[in-house]
């Protein structure tokens, strides 16, 4: 670990004494997603500061909980080398586990959610515009799509819910059928073909479809966990301004 990076370590444990190897853990985690020292000290301070005048570990919970899933997404890299479907599961069940932390059972327009509608909701609400461009960017509907065949005016784009959905659906393939190998994002350098049975639109049942994909799963990762610190962070102020 750089010494930069060290010495806050070592002053988190000596401002909030706990464990000196769980604060080089959760340094070592999150700088490789908030890359200046000095915001990654102040988002540190500040959940364990806001914890302390709560008397709770909400926040604590949520950073911990988000290490955890991630380090996990990324250790199954050494045991199935190229399984996209088995790290965005983990990835879906830390979107699950920070809006049950959080007690967050309605989207924004109030409507309760459940466990397709939060994924959506995630992913409308916290990830930013610019890395929802990215996606849209590089995941696209394909000519090869019969679905599409008869329509005069194809639209390649999809929308982020769409997305949402894929995701979602890429991780209930799994669960409810233990496919992990079948659905990944890509591993080219040009675009890949991808069909899955996925439901575009809320009642409109499964359909076959077929995408391209550009999207990696690195990049996928880097944008869910920036998107969990969104998550954090909005509720951190949420508490704050209370």
């Amino acid at each position: 670990m750089e010494e930069k990076y060290r010495e806050l370590s070592i002053h988190l444990d000596n401002q909030f004494p706990f464990d000196q190897k769980y604060y080089d853990q959760l340094v070592d985690f999150y700088k490789d997603y908030i890359s200046d020292v000095n915001d990654l000290k102040k988002f540190m301070e500040t959940i364990f500061i806001c914890d302390k005048d709560n008397n709770n570990n909400i926040l604590r919970i949520m950073i911990n909980n988000t290490m955890r899933l991630v380090t996990l997404a990324n250790d199954i890299e050494i045991i199935r080398p190229g399984k996209d479907a088995l790290k965005i599961t983990y990835l879906v069940t830390c979107i699950e586990t920070l809006y049950k932390i959080a007690g967050k059972i309605t989207d924004r327009e109030g409507k309760k959610l459940n466990k397709t509608t939060t994924v959506i909701d995630f992913f409308n609400s916290y990830i930013s515009n610019e890395d929802k461009s990215v996606i849209l960017n590089k995941v696209k509907r394909s000519y090869a799509d019969d679905y599409y065949e008869s329509k005069e005016d194809f639209d390649r784009n999809i929308n982020i819910e769409i997305f949402a959905r894929i995701i979602n659906e890429t991780r209930n393939v799994f669960v409810h059928e233990g496919d992990y190998w079948s659905i990944s994002l890509s591993h080219m350098d040009c675009p890949e073909l991808k069909i899955m049975n996925v439901e575009e639109e809320y009642r409109e049942g499964k359909q076959e479809r077929v995408y391209e994909y550009e999207l990696k799963y690195e990049e996928f990762h880097h944008i869910c966990v920036r998107a969990f610190i969104n998550f954090i962070e909005q509720y951190m102020n949420e508490i704050l301004s209370r």
